[in-house]
């Protein structure tokens, strides 16, 4: 996945406390980890990242929002789920343990 993933809604770089390279590198292990299409990665990006709605996921990977709708069911499928929000859950515990091994810290 590359920086565009996590630029804001006109192109601007995300600020924060969290560099986004962390972001890039704990959401590329996840990926890998599930197995995710490239296209379902940038998808749950979209929507884990910038917050964006299924029609607008949708305009911005010229798709239907039904393809969008697929894609997420694949997704959950993938990690074992059939709620959106464990999925959302799941990606948030496998980012916080990335970070902690990245700083060396234990939990």
């Amino acid at each position: 996945m590359g920086s565009l993933l996590f630029a804001g809604k006109r192109g601007e770089e995300m600020s924060g406390s969290l560099p986004i390279t962390h972001l890039e590198h704990a959401m590329n292990r996840f990926s890998v980890k599930y197995r995710l299409t490239k296209r379902e990665s940038e998808i749950l990006a979209l929507i884990m990242i910038n917050g964006c709605t299924n029609r607008e996921i949708a305009d911005r990977c010229v798709i239907s929002e039904k393809t969008v709708k697929i894609h997420i069911s694949n997704m959950m499928k993938k990690v074992g789920t059939s709620s959106i929000r464990k999925l959302f859950s799941l990606l948030f515990i496998n980012l916080n343990r990335d970070l902690f091994q990245h700083h060396g810290l234990e939990r």
